[in-house]
């Protein structure tokens, strides 16, 4: 059955539960500014995390039946959206792709429409299949880039400042201090729905090298910013999203019944 998914901001900022939460890296960490290729009309434009999906082209392969662990090979195609905080699509930007399992490009470039689309495909099946998959039959796909945070536009003049630092609705939508601190991206190889240590896989975009998960910066990085002290002087950063692709045969009954747990 195809189905599509488009995994957006909203629902990955409902599931952040820590500081650590399920979106981001820190600043200064970002890619090279030379990695974005944007190069046309919207160059002046950011991609901003408010604007940056996931979209598959079939997110439920049946690849495994999770009673007889019987594998066939499947493929599906991993599109990825990229617009600025106004919605308006990005061309030309560089996307990086990451799957904890199986095969696909490593990065695309958007088109006009602020999109480019890779190929996934199964991997080979062997006694090498991670534990982790064999728990929950859930491919993690983490797609980043160059943009900025987003924030809770409390009184719609498109400029994070004192208002929306101080709003009650913002802290309410989990947009702590207004905003959301992106930390570095990860692949929540326990599938909980947050960062617990370096068994969750750190995605590290630390273009120092350094190893290890990084928290945000506890500032705002985005360009128009009128917030004082909760501004940084990195406009950017490396923001991101993330999906899953099931496994597993949704048509025969486990026995133990298997929790579905594609849903962080």
């Amino acid at each position: 059955m195809k189905k599509q998914i488009s995994i957006t901001l909203t629902l990955i900022a409902a599931l952040l539960q820590s500081a650590c939460g399920d979106i981001g890296d820190n600043p200064a960490f970002g890619i090279d500014d030379s990695a974005t290729g944007s190069t046309t009309s919207t160059a002046s434009r950011v991609p901003s995390q408010t604007n940056f999906a996931l979209l598959f082209s079939d997110f439920q392969l049946d690849a495994i039946d999770q009673d007889t662990r019987v594998f066939q090979e499947q493929s599906t195609d991993i599109t990825v959206v990229v617009a600025d905080k106004d919605g308006v699509p990005i061309e030309n930007q560089l996307v990086n792709i990451a799957t904890d399992w199986g095969l696909s490009e490593p990065s695309c470039i958007t088109d006009a429409d602020g999109r480019c689309t890779v190929g996934w495909t199964t991997s080979a099946f062997s006694d090498a299949f991670p534990n982790y998959l064999y728990f929950s039959y859930c491919v993690r796909v983490v797609a980043y880039t160059t943009g900025e945070e987003p924030f809770y536009d409390d009184n719609g003049n498109n400029v994070f400042d004192a208002s929306d630092a101080a709003s009650f609705y913002g802290n309410l939508f989990d947009f702590s201090n207004g905003y959301i601190d992106v930390p570095e991206p990860y692949f929540d190889r326990n599938r909980n729905g947050f960062f617990d240590d370096a068994t969750d896989g750190v995605i590290n975009t630390d273009s120092a090298g350094v190893d290890g998960h990084d928290a945000g910066d506890g500032l705002f990085n985005g360009a128009d910013c009128d917030a004082g002290a909760l501004c940084s002087p990195n406009t950017t950063t490396t923001i991101w999203t993330a999906g899953y692709i099931d496994l597993k045969d949704e048509t025969v009954a486990a026995v133990p019944a298997a929790a579905n747990t594609c849903t962080y």
